[in-house]
């Protein structure tokens, strides 16, 4: 800091110096005339400015340590001032730049409302902090609420009777659910007929969905085949009387292995597939309910905390 200010007490130096030499200096100096606006443009020309009071207060200010003065362009200013005598003056652009490069430059002021400025970095770091904690709050709940959800099976049939010429025999599904003490809860049953192969083409077809304890009845399943081409015929109705007494069957059953294993009352038992066991799961609703639930819980009282911080500072 001392090499700074030694160096603003030699240019104000070099500055009166310059100003002697170029004649822009006056002897005896002219009146102070009191100002209002920068380099005192709507009282003084320039160079008495210079002389009255810059010259003098670079020496102050070197003389008491004070804090540099912000950089104010002086050099540019003079060239605009001098505009057409630049020769001359070159000398003395030569020292006010210097003068320049020794004042620091000023920093801009923060815009807006510095409060605002606290308010939201007292807002938001919270806020994502609790964020990551509402998160694993979630997870957390997620798992202790899959002791609440059963596991499931499901067991699928296909039967042996096409109902249609150009369609593959019914496929039977039945839901369940597991309790504790490994009995079963039948839950939701679906029937689907699916084309052959050459009449694939004619688009997909979508399942007849149903509570696996209350079975359709056989008009139902007649109408449903119906949609997708299946004409009303002894063989549908064999295949729907099929499908049905394995329904039947399901319903009997108590446990996932006698559900697997259940015997139909029919010429040709329908062939069941592997039985799939689906561990608890808890659905993703639980999850993200939970994870609201958490941010709300923080956000509420971290929202009046930082309003009670911003009306005290």
């Amino acid at each position: 800091m001392a090499s700074s200010h030694s160096r603003l007490a030699a240019l104000a130096d070099d500055l009166e110096r310059t100003m002697r030499a170029i004649g822009a200096w006056s002897d005896p100096a002219p009146a102070l005339v009191p100002f209002s606006q920068p380099f005192a443009m709507d009282t003084m020309p320039f160079e008495h400015w210079l002389q009255l009071v810059l010259v003098p207060r670079l020496r102050e200010i070197a003389a008491s340590s004070e804090p540099l003065p912000m950089r104010s362009n002086l050099a540019p200013h003079a060239v605009r001032e001098f505009d057409g005598d630049e020769e001359r003056m070159a000398p003395l652009f030569a020292v006010l730049r210097r003068i320049d490069e020794v004042c620091p430059a000023p920093v801009a002021p923060l815009a807006g409302d510095p409060r605002r400025a606290r308010a939201a970095v007292a807002f938001v770091v919270p806020v994502l902090l609790w964020t990551m904690i509402a998160f694993q709050i979630g997870t957390w709940g997620a798992q202790v609420a899959t002791n609440i959800f059963p596991a499931r099976v499901f067991q699928t049939w296909t039967g042996t009777i096409a109902p249609g010429r150009d369609f593959q025999p019914l496929r039977i599904t039945v839901a369940a659910e597991v309790t504790g003490a490994g009995t079963l809860n039948l839950r939701d049953g679906n029937l689907v007929v699916i084309r052959s192969m050459a009449t694939m083409g004619n688009g997909p077809t979508a399942p007849l969905r149903f509570r696996a304890t209350t079975p359709p009845a056989p008009a139902d399943v007649t109408a449903w085949l119906a949609t997708y081409g299946v004409p009303p015929s002894p063989t549908a109705d064999e295949a729907v009387a099929e499908a049905l007494a394995v329904l039947r069957a399901a319903n009997t059953a108590t446990t996932p292995a006698t559900l697997h294993d259940v015997r139909v009352d029919w010429p040709a038992q329908p062939k069941p597939d592997a039985l799939v066991a689906v561990e608890p799961q808890t659905p993703q609703w639980v999850e993200i309910g939970v994870t609201l639930i958490a941010l709300l819980a923080g956000l509420i009282p971290i929202s009046i905390a930082v309003v009670r911080y911003v009306r005290t500072t």
